[in-house]
């Protein structure tokens, strides 16, 4: 499984030096929203979700046009 993911990750790094990055602003929406799930996830229970506009900012970085 791991050799798996590996040598995946060794295809789109091919593609994405071929299509000239293109490849990576298509994957990008996906990635943000990941990281803000992660963050979420992490953040749970500890009181620090809330904190600052935490939310509202990883999800505004998620929507906004780059």
């Amino acid at each position: 499984l791991v050799e798996f993911f590996r040598s995946l990750g060794t295809e789109l790094k091919f593609l994405n030096k071929l299509t000239g990055g293109k490849l990576t602003n298509l994957f990008k929406p996906f990635v943000r929203f990941f990281d803000a799930v992660s963050d979420l996830v992490n953040k749970a229970g500890t009181g620090r979700i809330l904190k600052g506009g935490l939310i509202l900012s990883r999800f505004t970085q998620l929507y906004s046009v780059s």
